[in-house]
């Protein structure tokens, strides 16, 4: 008798064997889409990631920027600042330059600060004998009296009588006046320029000291 299709029992194992492969391929289907939605998550993750970096790095550079921006305005702030104080010391410098020259065309007030220069002087040689030396267009405020008080100052200020000669200088020393030894080897420079000079630095840390008082 012969046997027809899809009767059993050859019927139900191709049944099943389909089924399985069925099955077999839906399972491989749904995995495949299991993965690809991994992946693709794994990719969205990295993206962000990457994104995340990007825009850290940004900000960071940003910020770097930022930073380097503001200590740059900090830098050129402090140098202006620095720049008008020292425009400042300049101009103050000038005008105490300015009322030295007017003192100077006040004879008699000139005359009371060039004998304290000069009692100054001969006091910082602390010699005996010293030669003090004045410019030539002074040579009329110092007399034998300008003389004889500045060596009697020095002399009660120095225990013993003091020696002084007078030269003039041809050129203009710009007011005040130089004293040394009679060997020369000791010199004590009272000019108004070089009193000036050794007082700047006093002067200038007033001035500064001023100057940020009235910013404060």
């Amino acid at each position: 008798m012969k046997e027809e299709i899809g009767s059993a029992p050859g019927s139900e194992i191709v049944g099943k064997i389909l089924a399985d492969a069925e099955y077999q391929a839906q399972q491989a289907i749904e995995n495949a889409g299991k993965a690809a939605e991994a992946e693709g998550a794994k990719a969205r993750a990295q993206g962000q990631k990457i994104q995340a970096e990007i825009i850290a790095q940004g900000e960071e550079r940003a910020e770097k920027l930022k930073s380097r921006e503001v200590s740059t305005a900090k830098i050129e702030a402090k140098r202006i600042l620095l720049r008008a104080r020292e425009e400042a010391v300049s101009k103050v410098f000038a005008q105490i330059n300015g009322e030295l020259n007017e003192v100077r065309r006040d004879h008699d007030q000139y005359r009371r600060s060039l004998e304290n220069l000069a009692v100054e002087a001969v006091l910082g040689v602390g010699e005996h004998k010293a030669v003090l030396k004045v410019s030539r267009t002074d040579k009329k405020l110092v007399d034998d009296a300008f003389v004889d008080d500045v060596r009697r100052r020095v002399s009660d200020r120095a225990g013993s009588e003091v020696e002084i000669d007078v030269e003039f200088d041809p050129a203009d020393m710009g007011g005040g006046c130089v004293a040394r030894s009679k060997q020369g080897r000791i010199v004590f420079d009272n000019t108004f320029q070089r009193r000036l000079g050794r007082m700047r630095p006093q002067l200038r840390a007033l001035v500064v000291k001023e100057l940020m008082k009235n910013n404060a």
